[in-house]
């Protein structure tokens, strides 16, 4: 049987350390403002569409993007399916994952892993509290930003609303990028680029 090497080890060991404590470590950081204090992680299940997004190497190409998160209780967790088209394969995409929260003292820090021990933090930073029709989550270094939504089609004012609301918590919501969900609409968007 081949050992693995120490030097190996500690690293792996190290990179384990900072994926599973950087959503802890940013809660604290965090102005107490940016946090859902409210926020029901069984309120969020369902079909989310990605209304729109900062563009990032992870989705480029992908359009018509879903999130579904369903709660598994024979194994007591949360799961995530992340569904695509890709535009430039022409083909349907899926991953799927768990999504838990590392704190339970702030529900609204979500971890998502899609890979053995990879994947990434995310905040949830607004919300519908209401309705849990829409929210905007970012990922903890402001790379990456996304307005989630129950139907494929959000009122432009609410829009407007999330990107402020975003852009006040440090986001760079100018840049957000729409996210098609019409397959001929997005034929056609393509035919201009």
């Amino acid at each position: 049987m081949k050992l693995i090497k120490p030097a190996y080890f500690i690293v792996f060991v190290v990179l384990s350390l900072s994926i599973f404590t950087s959503c802890s470590k940013n809660v604290q950081e965090m102005p107490e403002s940016n946090l859902i204090p409210d926020f029901d992680m069984q309120r969020f299940v369902g079909k989310w569409y990605e209304i729109a997004r900062l563009p990032h190497k992870d989705e480029k190409n992908l359009e018509m993007i879903t999130l579904t998160i369903d709660f598994d209780e024979e194994k007591g967790n949360y799961n995530i399916m992340h569904k695509s088209w890709n535009i430039k394969t022409a083909a349907w995409q899926e991953k799927s994952g768990r999504i838990w929260a590392p704190d339970s003292l702030q529900a609204s820090c979500l971890r998502i892993s899609y890979k053995l021990f990879f994947g990434g933090d995310f905040e949830i930073i607004d919300l519908d509290r209401k309705n849990y029709e829409w929210a905007f989550v970012k990922s903890n270094d402001l790379q990456t930003a996304w307005i989630l939504a129950r139907e494929k089609k959000v009122p432009i004012n609410i829009i407007k609303d999330i990107a402020i609301n975003g852009s006040n918590l440090g986001v760079s919501t100018q840049k957000l990028k729409r996210v098609y969900h019409d397959l001929d609409r997005l034929k056609k968007s393509l035919k201009k680029d």
